[in-house]
């Protein structure tokens, strides 16, 4: 007889069941395509009105959530088939007892198509399990927790598997309690940055509904502004000259303009790191310099996952007519194009971008738009690569 099997994982807002279906006595090396569809349905909460009806026989069946999955499957030799897969349920209340139900089903669809329920066949098999998410994340006390959980973002930690399920967010942050290297090295491969506090434990985490970015495969207009072909002669690029020094210069800044102190030594460190030892996050300090003096004239860090750049943070050192900031961010993008680059996230649109909507591909994408993009980013690893296109000693910008 056909069955369905499920180890579940909790959280303190999230399910997940890792699903196995075996059904033997098959027509060997045959193919099969299946229907499963997981349901998480919540009791209703004491005390509520859905829990009143529930108790007076009048329905109230709390929160439900739907996933369906449908797959071929080869029968192996001996007439055995064996599926797997998982059902992933986000954004629930912690301390909460939840029921998924998970059903095997005969899909008559074509390949690639999705299911409806004339395309759904017979019920092949059927399971219950109970789940309750936790009351609290662990490391986290109790009582700051109940105070925490009144926040309208939501939590991640050590716990979760991050992936595409964060696109689902319907708010622009999520937030981590004393996050971990680990921890912030998978936040910045699923598209959020971290925000940390020297003086807080929680650390805020962009995670826009809309991301600024440009799109660098519709322009090559970077070189033709009137201040690059002025003043271009004036300076040098290098890339990670200095990355720790560079981005505690950049936070100096960041204080002296009073905005704010983000860029914690953790987190420069963490980032360094990757710098040095990561292959699938290319971590980078992008300095210009003024050939006069040898100053420092403007910095942005950033990191590339495949094809995508992502800058978390620029800064102006020396500010005169020249604009060298402006200058940096132009010949930027024409290195990330020469390199390959296809897409430079900048993450929240802010007013001064607007110049960048129509000459140099600004488009503004919602999760939908963005996350295919950055799915397909993370499996093209090594394929671009900033370094590598500045010589030993610098690039002389006269040059370009």
């Amino acid at each position: 007889m056909p069955q369905v099997q499920a180890e579940l994982t909790v959280t303190v807002n999230s399910v997940v069941g890792r699903w196995t279906f075996v059904s033997e006595n098959q027509p060997p090396a045959s193919r099969c395509r299946l229907a499963v569809a997981a349901t998480l349905r919540s009791a209703p909460r004491s005390g509520s009105f859905l829990g009143a009806l529930a108790r007076n026989g009048s329905g109230g069946s709390g929160d439900e959530k739907r996933e369906r999955l449908e797959l071929e499957v080869d029968v192996g030799a001996d007439g055995t088939l064996r599926a797997s897969g998982e059902s992933r349920f986000h954004f629930l209340r912690s301390g909460t007892k939840y029921k998924l139900t998970l059903e095997v089903s005969e899909w008559r669809g074509g390949a690639g198509e999705p299911s409806t329920a004339p395309d759904v066949g017979s019920m092949l098999a059927r399971s219950e399990l109970d789940a309750t998410t936790a009351s609290c994340p662990p490391g986290i006390d109790p009582q700051v927790w109940r105070q925490l959980k009144q926040m309208h973002a939501v939590y991640v930690g050590p716990e979760h598997e991050l992936g595409e399920w964060l696109a689902k967010d319907p708010q622009d942050f999520v937030w981590a309690w004393q996050p971990n290297f680990s921890l912030m090295r998978s936040l910045w491969l699923n598209a959020c940055f971290t925000l940390p506090n020297e003086e807080s434990p929680i650390a805020q985490c962009p995670n826009p509904l809309k991301r600024y970015c440009l799109d660098l495969t519709t322009t090559d207009h970077w070189l033709r502004g009137k201040k690059v072909k002025r003043h271009k002669n004036d300076f040098i690029l290098t890339v990670n000259k200095d990355y720790p020094g560079t981005f505690m210069r950049c936070r100096k800044l960041h204080e002296d303009e009073d905005r704010g102190c983000w860029i914690t030594k953790d987190l420069v460190e963490a980032l360094d790191r990757c710098r040095r030892e990561d292959k699938e996050l290319k971590v980078y300090s992008i300095e210009l310099w003024e050939k006069s003096t040898g100053n420092l004239a403007a910095a942005i860090m950033s990191f590339s996952v495949g094809d995508i750049f992502h800058d978390y943070t620029t800064a102006c050192m020396l500010r005169d007519e020249r604009s060298p900031g402006a200058i940096l961010s132009k010949v930027t993008g024409h290195l990330l194009r020469e390199c390959g680059y296809k897409l430079w996230y900048w993450g929240f649109k802010n007013p001064y971008m607007a110049e960048y909507d129509e000459r140099y591909g600004g488009i503004s994408l919602d999760n939908q738009a963005f996350w295919p993009r950055w799915r397909a980013a993370r499996e093209k690893v090594g394929t671009c690569d900033l370094a590598s296109r500045i010589p030993p000693g610098g690039l002389d910008l006269a040059t370009l």
